[in-house]
């Protein structure tokens, strides 16, 4: 079973490792304070729109993926893990 972000879930094994990777660099380079709740809020802050668009749009299941300095989320099919 994956995270849950009110009714949708992130389908097991679709968050990109290079998402957490990223977002601990780049949260250091920029904010430079806050360990690891200012990580995750950091982490929170750069999907909360595409979580929102995901689930207007209907999609129950998402992966997330690092694009550079952004986080992207992506609708998928329930039963896959966008692999």
């Amino acid at each position: 079973m994956g995270i849950s972000f009110d009714c949708l879930e992130v389908a097991e094994d679709a968050i990109d490792p290079a998402v957490v990777a990223d977002a601990v660099d780049t949260f250091a380079r920029k904010e430079r304070r806050g360990g690891v709740r200012g990580i995750a809020r950091y982490i929170e802050d750069k999907i909360a729109d595409g979580l929102l668009e995901a689930k207007s749009s209907g999609a129950t299941h998402v992966r997330i993926e690092a694009e550079g300095d952004d986080l992207r989320v992506m609708p998928i099919a329930p039963n896959k893990t966008g692999r």
